[in-house]
């Protein structure tokens, strides 16, 4: 329901209702004015994109906090999402209003992430997680459009992926020293190194020479469902990784871990073979 009226100071006012039953008004010198104001309301909802005015002015940091308490995911994934509106959303943008941010905007944003030297894939993936804060906002109707379209990255100028040749591992592996037996495992299996610590020694059929994963061992140190459906699967290995896998369910020693600071502060853990296949864990 709209309307306009003309008050005692001469002043044309033109109000309307939203489908909440909110009042919205605004003032104008002609009732010309007025009239093209609510027509093009009226047109905003017809095309199904009206959005509160006020909405607009919302600070994208205080839209991202309520976006992100919301978002459901693995572990890994939230920290990736919580690391890239934290250290890189928010500082650059989240001070601005919501509705002011423009298709510029997001491309001086990755921008600025290239001039952190960070890698194509990283940026790629901050502005990912960029894009859907604005397609939420859209879909909650706080923006009438996302300013993420026709946005510029980086080309992901990795080479070729070169396998290590066997003299390369072997001196790896006298190189890492007593976690040498790691190199020798994930070199010959091609697991991840949290599918590694997951492992259990039931994971291993010694007889057929495989690897079942099923599981991985998130940075928190949780036990977690592989990274994707096609991650569980069942690896053949040569005799080389099973006779290291035999020789430390034998030893049947305590697991040695390697401890060291991540950029983040957090600690990465590089286990030994024994570690991850350890009896009943």
């Amino acid at each position: 329901m709209a309307s306009i009226e003309k008050r005692p100071d001469g002043v044309w006012r033109a109000r309307y209702y939203d489908e909440t039953g909110k009042q919205h008004a605004k003032h104008f010198g002609r009732k010309v004015d007025a009239k093209a104001w609510l027509d093009g309301i009226s047109a905003s909802v017809v095309r199904g994109d009206y959005v509160d005015p006020k909405t607009a002015s919302m600070l994208l940091k205080t839209y991202t906090a309520k976006w992100e308490r919301v978002q459901v995911g693995r572990g890994s994934t939230l920290s990736i999402i919580d690391n890239a509106v934290r250290l890189h959303i928010n500082p650059l943008l989240g001070d601005r209003q919501i509705g002011s941010i423009r298709q510029s905007d997001i491309q001086g944003l990755v921008k600025a992430l290239e001039g952190k030297d960070l890698a194509a894939g990283t940026v790629r993936n901050i502005y990912d997680t960029a894009a859907r804060i604005f397609a939420s906002a859209v879909d909650d109707r706080v923006i009438p459009s996302s300013p993420c379209r026709r946005i510029k990255l980086p080309k992901d100028d990795k080479g070729e992926v070169v396998p290590l040749t066997l003299a390369q591992v072997r001196a790896l592996e006298v190189g890492m020293s007593d976690l040498g037996a790691t190199v020798i495992v994930l070199a010959g299996s091609g697991l991840r190194i949290g599918e590694l610590l997951g492992l259990d020694v039931s994971d291993v059929d010694f007889l057929r020479r495989t690897i079942r994963v099923d599981r991985q061992r998130a940075q928190s140190g949780a036990l977690t469902p592989p990274k994707s459906r096609s991650s569980a699967r069942t690896v053949p290995v040569g005799q080389t990784v099973i006779d290291v896998l035999a020789v430390s369910v034998a030893m049947r020693k305590s697991p040695q871990v390697a401890i060291k600071k991540s950029p983040a502060g957090g600690q990465v853990k590089v286990p030994t073979p024994c570690s991850s296949c350890r009896a009943g864990a």
